[in-house]
């Protein structure tokens, strides 16, 4: 069984981050969603210490995202850390496959940080940039499949969870308790 469960929307940012998780010394395998309960990379003999599952939901809808969301986490059963990966311009159904992981384990929380200053992007008081460009005026916010329409992550996120999300400093905790 894996210890680190990690949630890609697409096959780029999965497979960047599995490579970043063998470059740190861990046994890492990525895979396309959907998966059997039965399968390879669950077994303890697999000797994987971090699973990649591309979700491939980008550009899909928000009830279906959750529902990979939870159809990935469901067969990998407990993992030390669930890390939902996010793209660093929140394309794609950030605030959704957020919910969907928190509402996985009582009690979880979700730390939001599509900062990748190497990248260009970068966040200060909440507000998204792109090479110092705020995200909602950026290439992003004109993408004809998944616009964004915003530069504040905490709005993007309650836009579309229920769950309550509290600025910290650079990054957006959502508590995984519901808004009042």
């Amino acid at each position: 069984m894996p210890k680190l469960l990690v949630l890609g929307d697409d096959l780029t940012g999965s497979n960047a981050t599995g490579a970043r998780y063998a470059r740190f010394g861990r046994r890492a395998v990525s895979v396309n969603a959907p998966l059997e309960p039965d399968a390879p990379c669950f077994r303890a003999e697999s000797g994987i210490d971090a699973l990649v599952v591309n979700l491939g939901t980008r550009h899909a809808s928000p009830p279906h995202a959750a529902r990979a969301v939870r159809a990935a986490i469901e067969p990998a059963g407990p993992v030390e850390l669930t890390v939902k990966r996010v793209d660093t311009t929140l394309r794609g159904n950030v605030g959704v496959e957020t919910e969907a992981v928190l509402a996985s384990e009582r009690g979880a929380r979700a730390l939001v940080v599509p900062a990748f200053p190497d990248a260009g992007r970068v966040t200060l008081g909440g507000l998204h940039l792109v090479d110092g460009v705020p995200l909602a005026e950026s290439p992003a916010a004109r993408d004809p499949l998944a616009p964004v329409k915003t530069s504040r992550i905490r709005t993007l996120l309650r836009s579309a969870i229920t769950v309550a999300c509290l600025e910290h400093l650079n990054h957006v905790l959502a508590t995984g308790r519901k808004n009042p």
